[in-house]
């Protein structure tokens, strides 16, 4: 008959069988690279006394996953399982503030880690290096900074109509391929549009997404931007804004267009 004493020991061991090999290593490692060792929920640092919790216990797929992954102080991971619902006493923390959380302790370890990003579609104002169907793009990190990489995708509106990515033999513009960028190098790249983009009248529109990936291998999306074509004058301006911002504006403009013509004599 096992002591109590004995019990407690095997109870604890195989908490800490558990908690070993709840996440692989590599999970852990990110997580404790990416928060610099400070509790997500508290922002304390904690040296030695950090563990790596699940967000969501009862979750069935992707339980150890990095985005179920939470690196939390012994008092914060207590907290996080101490709510009862039978006698609800303040408020409980919610999944989708512990992630909120995380990523805010996340991105304020790493953002130092990557660059400013200088992305640039051309044709730009006065210039006339590239005519449609083809387009030029060049990419230039800015700054001192540690190589890092980024994926670059390109989606293509023609008259308020999507019509997918940027398809090629070397697909660098719908986010496959990785881009290596180092410190003091511009990139000089181009692509193709469908044929029809450069034959049509209507509004043609370039979608920017740029997913920068630190040294320590975090993702950082950039907000997406628009490059709208100046069929007039040759050449793309920056939108400083999403499609999904501008269709509104374009369906409204189209719209009163077609007002206008109606009522012409």
């Amino acid at each position: 008959m096992r002591t109590h004493s004995k019990l407690i020991i095997d109870c604890l061991t195989k908490h800490n069988n558990m908690q070993s090999d709840d996440f692989g290593k590599d999970v852990k490692l990110k997580c404790l690279l990416w928060s610099d060792r400070h509790c997500c929920v508290c922002g304390k640092r904690c040296g030695l006394d950090i563990e790596v919790a699940h967000i969501d216990e009862k979750r069935k797929e992707g339980k150890s996953s990095q985005d179920n992954a939470i690196p939390v102080c012994y008092k914060c991971h207590a907290d996080m399982g101490r709510y009862a619902k039978w006698h609800p006493r303040g408020n409980k923390y919610r999944f989708e503030e512990l992630k909120k959380r995380r990523n805010q302790i996340y991105e304020g370890y790493t953002s130092s880690l990557i660059p400013g990003i200088l992305a640039v579609v051309h044709p730009a104002h006065g210039e006339k290096s590239f005519q449609l169907p083809s387009v030029g793009f060049s990419i230039t990190p800015v700054g001192l900074f540690t190589p890092i990489n980024a994926r670059i995708a390109v989606r293509v509106f023609l008259g308020g109509s999507d019509l997918g990515e940027i398809e090629s033999r070397k697909p660098y513009y719908n986010g496959k391929i990785v881009w290596n960028l180092n410190p003091g190098l511009t990139f000089n790249g181009n692509f193709r549009l469908p044929d029809k983009c450069a034959e049509g009248k209507e509004d043609l529109l370039l979608e920017l997404k740029i997913t920068v990936i630190d040294p320590y291998e975090r993702k950082h999306e950039l907000l997406p931007v628009c490059y709208t074509y100046n069929r007039i004058n040759g050449f793309w301006f920056l939108e400083p804004t999403s499609f999904k911002e501008l269709k509104h504006y374009l369906k409204q403009k189209t719209i009163q267009k077609n007002f206008s013509d109606s009522n012409q004599v």
